[in-house]
């Protein structure tokens, strides 16, 4: 009878441990579904100031190529009423190339950032019709 409570005994203790750790596991897996909660919505909330700050730079392009192409335009009626330079042209035609260029690096980064946006969202394969297999 003593051996049967013993190896009762040994048995609640093999399912105590076995609880513990499972109940340990459990908390750990938890803890890191909580953790990469948080990781997702510091980078959903980082791409998304990104958008918001690569719209003001995109604006802000855009007004730089409109004022080098105006700036090119005037030093062309300069150029024609002998009051400036073929060189200086090139200057200003130089800074259009490199307003323009400036313009479509901040475009290229958006898109970018919204690739980004749509691979975290889950949203991805979804948009582009990719198949899951």
């Amino acid at each position: 009878m003593q051996l049967y409570h013993g190896k009762s005994r040994f048995g609640d203790q093999a399912t105590t441990e076995n609880i513990q750790r499972k109940r340990l596991d459990q908390e750990k897996l938890t803890l890191q579904i909580v953790d990469r909660k948080s990781q997702l919505d510091v980078s959903l909330q980082s791409l998304l100031r990104s958008l918001s700050l690569i719209e003001k730079e995109k604006q802000t392009a855009a007004a730089v190529s409109k004022l080098s192409k105006d700036q090119l335009r005037n030093e062309i009626e300069r150029f024609k009423l002998g009051k400036s330079t073929s060189y200086q042209i090139s200057q200003y035609q130089q800074d259009v190339v490199e307003a323009e260029q400036q313009e479509i690096l901040i475009r290229i980064r958006q898109e970018k950032i919204g690739v980004d946006l749509l691979a975290l969202t889950g949203e991805f394969k979804e948009k582009y019709e990719l198949s899951q297999e």
